[in-house]
């Protein structure tokens, strides 16, 4: 197996990760959301405020999960699409429709 899938399989390589080191409109949109959140945890008390920020890490951990099944979904429909027909051909005998 080529490495580069090797480390996508096991979950050391992170798309979602490429995606916010080489996106200027990303990174823009996720610096202008921590100056936004930043103001309004200043507005909390401290108990609201750590709430807060246990919120916005669940919230973080979910939405980095979520990318990883969706990428992981996509590839494997990728997969479906390149090697269903080869397989079926080989097991039946017969060309792909």
């Amino acid at each position: 197996m080529n490495e580069m899938l090797k480390e996508l399989w096991y979950g050391n390589l992170r798309p979602q990760e490429e995606i916010t080191r080489q996106s200027p409109v990303y990174r823009k949109m996720a610096k202008q959301n921590e100056k936004d959140w930043s103001a309004f945890l200043k507005t909390l008390t401290e108990q609201q405020q750590t709430q807060a920020k246990a919120l916005l890490e669940d919230t973080d951990e979910m939405h980095a999960y979520y990318a990883y099944l969706a990428f992981r979904f996509g590839v494997q429909m990728g997969q479906d699409f390149l090697y269903k027909p080869t397989r079926e051909m080989i097991l039946s005998g017969k060309k792909p429709k």
